[in-house]
């Protein structure tokens, strides 16, 4: 947590220097307390940007600025706390006497009731605003309150508010996210007072008004999407509650399915799944399955050519999962064998038929799974199926079949994965797998100098293509002469640096005589400050490991100020090497 007393030690340098600077030139134009935790102010920068902080004595619990820096804690909110931090210090006032004012719980006890309905109904006669609280704090004790209508009134203000031309800025988006956060945190407190038919109003209202409005915002820093899943979680906890009466969990289930059709759902995030889900869980607990069946298929065909058949495979898979669930297996059964053509009730069948230990019948939906994904092009599919395969083959003890696809794993798309390379090691005998590695390394190579034949650059060509071929081979096997080697045959820095962990102490010598023209070389190419930066930290790091490599590096250091003199950037860095 970000304090008062410690925050310009906290933030990164460069953020608490551009606040230093904003509070110094007197950018903080002003400051004040609207409340006792909350502090407001606006700093001038390329525009003047609205800050908020919220303090718990003097540690910093939230913050906001509506400039468009993506960050937590930008340069603005920086100057604020520096504006804070000085507020703050002012000598405070000697401590009064207590008061002899009675306190408002002291006033309260001394109050009749007549006397304080007198007082309410004479102020909410004067402040509307006041009267729609106490509307809404009491709605569950009068039934001809139209709580929907208010909040709605409330959420529609407030996008207008921060709106303009009935489109939310990026800036204004959370101003309005703050807004629509704290009437969820009264459908919060409205569900712990068990009043559980004001919170599903508010998670109504909330969540459809700002579906509509996400279409009409730039919501890139995802805080009105926060407000929408926010406003989801409401709606699940009232949907899971054991206390929440049937008749108010029906129309909750009215409620999602009636949703189900506005496609927008669909169109952000996972928004229609949890939507689906949460319909799918009140149904079981209503015992009314029809009504839910009813609704996917009144769906189905209205999500028919809809976000390229995702939603429709979503609907249909949760309709043959929802009728298991329901103990109606035959009908699941012969659904689902009519959609294998949908990937997750090919999986579902799969899961099935491996849990019942019958492994041809699960091999041959994968090959067939395998034939479809490829020829629709989508190898993601074929990997996840070959992952199955994988674990039926460990369910077998096939160890042909462990083999042949943990080495097509571990070489796939020609990188290393050297988990996958570790369980293709594993099926060998040492004294079997030595003849295995030679082999393997005998046909990277040879892979690789065909390959190469294409290419004009065919030395460059080989050189760099087995690098990255065999570097994690030779490392995973602690084969350190041939790394070296490798290296040798073309050796770059970025090569260099990935291996330098790895041969440094082994091979110092052999190291510096590597990097010493590579450095020459790029102290001659080095354009600009990070260029002379990774200079200057690759010679610092080698005279660091190598004690030897110090007059050395030391009269590279010289060679490169000599030929740089009019290159202050480079001298500069340069000079900080110790």
């Amino acid at each position: 947590m970000l304090t008062l007393d410690s925050f310009d030690t906290q933030l990164d340098k460069n953020t608490v220097q551009k606040g230093r600077g904003y509070f110094t030139k007197k950018a903080v134009l002003y400051l004040e307390q609207p409340g006792e935790a909350q502090w407001n102010a606006e700093v001038e920068g390329t525009e003047v940007y609205s800050v908020e902080i919220q303090l718990e004595g003097r540690t910093v619990t939230d913050s906001f600025c509506d400039c468009p820096v993506e960050s937590p804690v930008c340069k603005h909110i920086a100057a604020v706390l520096f504006a804070l931090r000085e507020k703050l210090k002012q000598p405070q006032p000697k401590p009064r006497k207590a008061s002899k004012k009675l306190t408002i719980e002291d006033l309260l006890q001394k109050v009749t009731t007549d006397e304080l309905r007198r007082f309410v109904a004479t102020q909410a006669a004067a402040d509307p605003a006041f009267a729609s609280k106490v509307q809404l704090y009491f709605a569950d004790k009068d039934e001809r309150i139209d709580v929907a209508k208010h909040y709605r009134e409330l959420v529609r203000k407030a996008i207008k508010t921060h709106s303009s031309r009935g489109f939310v800025e990026y800036r204004s988006s959370g101003k309005l996210a703050r807004e629509m956060t704290r009437l969820l945190a009264e459908g919060r407190r409205l569900f712990g007072q068990q009043n559980y038919r004001d919170a599903l109003t508010v998670g109504r209202v909330v969540l459809t008004e700002m579906m509509a409005v996400l279409a009409q915002s730039d919501d890139s820093a995802g805080y009105l999407g926060d407000t929408v899943s926010s406003a989801f979680e409401l709606l699940k906890h009232l949907a899971e509650s054991d206390e929440v009466a049937q008749p108010l969990r029906r129309q909750l289930f009215d409620f999602l399915t009636h949703e189900l059709q506005n496609k927008a759902y669909f169109g952000y995030g996972d928004y229609g799944s949890q939507l689906l889900y949460t319909a799918f869980g009140l149904a079981i607990n209503l015992n009314e399955p029809d009504p839910f069946l009813e609704r996917i298929d009144h769906l189905i065909p209205l999500y028919q050519n809809a976000y390229g058949g995702y939603t429709l495979d979503l609907l249909r898979t949760t309709q043959i999962r929802f009728l298991k669930a329901i103990g109606r297996t035959a009908e699941a059964r012969e659904r689902a064998n009519a959609s294998l053509d949908v990937v997750a009730v090919r999986q579902d069948a799969v899961s099935e038929a491996i849990q019942a230990l019958q492994f041809q019948e699960a091999k041959a939906l994968i090959q067939e799974g395998i034939q479809r994904a490829e020829e629709k092009r989508h190898p993601g599919t074929v990997r996840q199926w070959n992952e199955q395969l994988l674990k039926i083959a460990y369910l077998e003890h096939d160890i042909p079949g462990i083999r042949r696809l943990t080495k097509a794993f571990a070489f796939d798309q020609g990188s290393v994965s050297i988990p996958y390379y570790r369980q293709w090691k594993q099926t060998f005998s040492d004294a079997e797998w030595r003849i295995e590695y030679e082999t393997l390394i005998r046909s990277i190579v040879e892979a690789a100098e065909k390959e190469s034949r294409q290419h004009k650059a065919y030395w460059f060509y080989t050189t760099h293509t087995l690098f990255y071929q065999l570097e994690p081979l030779y490392v995973e096997e602690k084969q350190w002469l041939a790394l070296l080697d490798l290296v040798q045959k073309g050796p770059r820095l970025d090569q260099l640096e990935r291996v330098y962990p790895h041969l440094v102490t082994r091979f110092p010598a052999e190291v510096l005589a590597l990097y010493l023209p590579l450095l020459e070389e790029f102290g001659k190419t080095a354009q600009d400050r990070s260029d002379y930066r990774q200079v200057a930290q690759l010679i610092q790091k080698l005279k660091h490991d190598l004690p030897e490599s110090i007059p050395v590096m030391n009269a590279l250091v010289q060679q490169l100020k000599d030929r740089n003199p009019r290159r202050p950037a480079f001298l500069e860095e340069l000079n900080r090497i110790p």
